[in-house]
C-alpha cells in the first residue's frame, strides 16, 4: 500500500494524436462537439465533419495549444518592486502541423485568393494553381483540435448495445489568423514534408463578452440516444 496518492483518476488523462479542423467564420459559432463533427459513426465507421468544417488531415508531427499573458507592474515610491500588476495582453494559439499539401492548405498558408483550375489539353494534364502575392489583411478561421480518451477512461456507447469508443475533448478557437511567424517546409529524401502553422485567436463579436475567444469541451461517459 502506498501513502503517495495524488488523487488521480484515469478519466482525466488524454493523449494524441489530434484531429484538427477549420471552418470559415461565416459558419455559425459552435457551442458543442457535434457542431463540428458527428459523434455517431456512419456505416463506414467515419465521424464526418459538419457542414462548413474541413479536416487539415495528414500530420507528420504533433499539433499544440498554448495560452500566455503579459503583465505590467505599477510601481510606487515606498515599496520595493511593483505594488500592483495589470494584465495587458492574453494570447491563445494553436500550432497545426500540416503534412496534407493541397490547394486549400496552401491557400491558408499563403493568404492566397481562390485557386485556379488549369484545364487538361494536348500534352497537358489537368492542374490546380494557387497564386500568391502581397496582402494587407488576414483571413480568420474557426479552429478545432479534437483528442480522444481511452475507452477504459471514458466509455461512450453509440446507441443501446451499439459500438463503443473513448470520449472526446475539443479545444476551439472562434476566430484565429495565421501569425506573422515564418512558415517553412523542408523537402528532403526519406522525410515527410510538413509545415507548422500557428494561428492566434482573437475575439469574435458574435460570442458573449468574456467568453468570446473559444472553449474547451469534454464528452461524458454514457450511451448516445439514436433515433
Amino acid at each position: 500500500m502506498t501513502v503517495i496518492d495524488t488523487g488521480y483518476t484515469k478519466a482525466d488523462a488524454i493523449s494524441g494524436p489530434a484531429r484538427v479542423l477549420y471552418a470559415p467564420t461565416s459558419v455559425a459559432l459552435p457551442t458543442k462537439i457535434d457542431d463540428i463533427i458527428n459523434l455517431v459513426a456512419d456505416i463506414d465507421g467515419n465521424y464526418d465533419p459538419k457542414v462548413g468544417w474541413i479536416d487539415f488531415g495528414l500530420a507528420a508531427d504533433a499539433s499544440s495549444y498554448s495560452r500566455a499573458f503579459e503583465t505590467e507592474g505599477q510601481e510606487y515610491e515606498q515599496p520595493l518592486g511593483a505594488l500592483f500588476e495589470k494584465i495587458t495582453q492574453i494570447t491563445r494559439e494553436m500550432t497545426v502541423n500540416i503534412a496534407a499539401f493541397n490547394p486549400a492548405a496552401l491557400s491558408i498558408i499563403e493568404e492566397a485568393p481562390a485557386s485556379t483550375a488549369v484545364a487538361a489539353a494536348v500534352n497537358r494534364s489537368a492542374q490546380t494553381r494557387v497564386d500568391f502575392g502581397s496582402f494587407d489583411s488576414q483571413t480568420k478561421y474557426r479552429i478545432a483540435m479534437i483528442q480522444q480518451r481511452d475507452k477504459d477512461a471514458v466509455l461512450v456507447t453509440e446507441g443501446a448495445g451499439g459500438p463503443t469508443r473513448g470520449g472526446v475533448i475539443a479545444h476551439v478557437l472562434y476566430a484565429a489568423a495565421v501569425t506573422s511567424d515564418e512558415v517553412s517546409f523542408d523537402i528532403s529524401k526519406g522525410d515527410p514534408t510538413a509545415a507548422d502553422v500557428t494561428f492566434t485567436a482573437s475575439s469574435d463579436d458574435a460570442a458573449v463578452q468574456g467568453k468570446d475567444y473559444g472553449f474547451h469541451i469534454f464528452e461524458s461517459a454514457g450511451v448516445i440516444a439514436i433515433v
